[in-house]
């Protein structure tokens, strides 16, 4: 289920189906609010979003996290989660949310992988490369994560291979963790200043416009890094799983 090329078909069919569920629902509300559609119309519907949000019982929020966390379990990317996370509550929850969930997943499946034996499926492949890097498993643990094209649940796997057994998962873990949080910023960042130019309801626009072009770069980087070895920004050890991984450009 976490192997490299299941999740990548699964989080591409979770992510159009998240856009066709969402094509939907706008195109029923649309239909009836005409005005939905407008700068002002979205302004209007994500602040009654928001306060709505917050009037929410903590039932419900436990509820929608359990949920998140077991979506994240089995691979559904978090960029479905995101925006939704960004129209509820304050941009800086958001990430505090993700990188903790992001986490626990992380810890939940190395555990079972122990406990189960479930192996990495490219392991054969890439074993030889993780070998060579002896004891770093916290780079191999951190690294990988700030390239949007892994899957995080394919690289927890592959992660756990590299950590010898027997061996305490909690410095890796915290390794996992500040990739994740350097990763959610990322992708955070990018959906609020989306947000931020579509709606157009900040000071300042054209610093926001700023922030969103130089984080569509980042994405753009996050993914074509991974596939030149030259440019790589990561041991050389990690750099050739990395671009393994990717294949060639």
């Amino acid at each position: 289920m976490w192997s490299f090329r299941f999740q990548k078909y699964f989080r591409w069919a979770s992510l159009w189906i998240f856009l066709a569920a969402l094509g939907l629902t706008a195109y029923m509300t649309g239909s009836s609010d005409p005005v939905l559609f407008s700068q002002t119309g979205l302004k209007i519907r994500m602040t009654e979003l928001s306060i709505k949000a917050e009037a929410l019982g903590s039932f419900w929020w436990l509820g929608g996290l359990l949920s998140a966390w077991f979506l994240l379990f089995v691979g559904v990317p978090s960029i479905v989660l995101i925006p939704v996370l960004i129209l509820l509550t304050h941009p800086f929850k958001a990430f505090l949310v993700l990188v903790v969930l992001q986490t626990l997943v992380t810890a939940a499946i190395w555990t079972v992988s122990r406990r189960f034996g479930i192996q990495d499926p490219e392991g054969n492949d890439l074993r030889p490369l993780i070998a060579n890097l002896g004891t770093g498993s916290l780079e191999l643990a951190f690294w990988p994560r700030l390239f949007n094209l892994f899957p995080l649940r394919s690289l927890d796997l592959m992660t756990l291979s590299g950590i010898p057994t027997g061996r305490s998962i909690i410095p890796a873990l915290i390794a996992a963790g500040c990739g994740n949080a350097i990763r959610t910023a990322l992708n955070i960042g990018w959906f609020y200043y989306f947000f931020a130019v579509i709606v157009n309801c900040r000071p300042f626009p054209a610093q926001d416009l700023g922030w969103f072009l130089a984080l569509t770069a980042g994405q753009i980087l996050s993914h074509l890094f991974p596939k030149i070895p030259e440019l790589i920004p990561t041991p050389k050890g990690v750099g050739k799983i990395v671009n393994s991984l990717a294949g060639p450009l």
